[in-house]
């Protein structure tokens, strides 16, 4: 093997352009896993409360701010008014309990208070210790819990606030505009939450409406122009997956316009080491966009119209592993693998999470992931191996449940 000396770069300025522009991407690699995520999990849910409540685990653990709650904002007859709802991310509790119960017991009404204030503007605030004295109505029990900064966000459903996500840390912190627009993105997410449960608690009125009409006039036209209302209300709720489309895609648009400017400002300087990672950015962000199209199609079809494709269950997991871009220390070895006729993206869906959680946990060199399916009573049953530090038996119960890690979360994400 031949040595190789990597051309310099000119000056320290184009190297300083070059690292913003890998912490950039990074960035927004991170913010578009996150909206992937809470995208899919919104798709899932019937109820915003609950839908809340995971995000909020998912915003807090992303941005690394320890506490995270949310308020309901519901209409009254003077105005709107936001309750607490039962709702909370908490990783650092020290200090958060008087905060907590006030948290539980106090309500805003429009304009009342932070809470108050983002009802009114729609817009996501940003405040540090220093300027909330007068505006936030648990300045004392904050202070007591040692916040520094909060953020608001609305989440909106018809250009409605339908509840406001609230965000804090013990860290005094500017502004982050990014930080904010992928807030707002995440807050118009799951407004589509409560579009639909209000479309299926109107839907469920309708029928019930209908079927007692029907039962008193018993005449069977009634139930065609029933078939046709509800119809036409599943098609609202399908234009969702349009909007979260243009929602998820931007950040990879702009993964990849920071790519082509980068190449374009230093083509003369790149070395091939970093023509090969330009070469695998961009090929993920392609499969990125596949991804997202996949998802946002299995989320518009409802499940007796989601067909099963045939599907190279090897090709996938190939495709799984590249994706996830293990690093040189974890070696990946993909046993022979049926061809099936099933759900494409449910199945990259979960080798993804195990293959992920895998590579996540092979902490030492040397480490070794296998990935497999073997026939059993006429069906596959896939398999992820790995010789990382394995679970003791006690815990195989308690891994399962959601956002539950066996060491703290200052040690290991997930």
């Amino acid at each position: 093997m031949g040595s190789r000396v990597d051309t310099p770069f000119p000056n320290s300025a184009a190297r300083e352009r070059l690292a913003r522009t890998h912490a950039a991407l990074e960035r927004h690699r991170e913010y578009l896993s996150l909206l992937q995520a809470i995208a899919a999990a919104a798709n899932e849910a019937e109820r915003l409360e609950p839908a809340l409540d995971e995000a909020l685990a998912m915003i807090c653990q992303s941005i690394d701010w320890p506490v995270g709650h949310a308020f309901i904002v519901e209409p009254v007859k003077l105005g709107r008014v936001a309750r607490p709802a039962d709702a909370w991310s908490i990783s650092d509790d020290i200090g958060v309990d008087a905060f907590r119960r006030r948290s539980d017991k106090i309500t805003f009404s429009a304009g009342e208070g932070v809470i108050g204030e983002v009802i009114v503007t729609k817009e996501p605030l940003w405040l540090d210790c220093d300027r909330w004295q007068e505006r936030l109505l648990r300045a004392e029990q904050a202070a007591e819990a040692g916040f520094e900064s909060m953020i608001a966000v609305p989440v909106l459903a018809r250009d409605q606030v339908v509840a406001v996500m609230e965000f804090f840390t013990r860290l005094k912190l500017d502004p982050q505009a990014p930080l904010l627009e992928l807030l707002a993105d995440l807050g118009a997410i799951l407004g589509r939450v409560a579009e639909r449960e209000a479309a299926e608690l109107a839907r469920r009125r309708l029928i019930e409406a209908r079927v007692a009409e029907l039962h008193a006039s018993r005449e069977a036209r009634e139930y065609a122009r029933l078939a046709e209302q509800l119809r036409r209300k599943n098609k609202e709720l399908d234009q969702f997956a349009y909007v979260a489309s243009h929602d998820l895609k931007a950040p990879l648009r702009g993964i990849a316009n920071l790519t082509d400017w980068l190449v374009e400002e230093l083509e003369p300087h790149l070395t091939e080491t970093s023509r090969e990672h330009i070469s695998l950015l961009r090929g993920r962000v392609q499969r990125m966009e596949a991804l997202i199209d996949a998802l946002l199609a299995y989320s518009r079809a409802r499940p007796d119209e989601r067909a099963p494709e045939r599907v190279d269950c090897e090709a996938l997991a190939r495709d799984v592993v590249d994706l996830l871009g293990a690093p040189a220390s974890v070696t990946t070895t993909i046993h022979p693998m049926p061809q099936l006729f099933t759900e494409a993206l449910a199945l990259r869906q979960v080798l993804h999470n195990l293959v992920a959680n895998a590579i996540k946990h092979c902490e030492r060199e040397g480490c070794h992931v296998e990935i497999g399916a073997t026939p059993r009573d006429g069906v596959y049953e896939f398999w992820v191996r790995d010789d990382g530090p394995g679970i003791e038996e006690i815990y195989h119960e308690r891994i399962w449940r959601i956002f539950q890690t066996l060491r703290p979360r200052d040690e290991v994400e997930g």
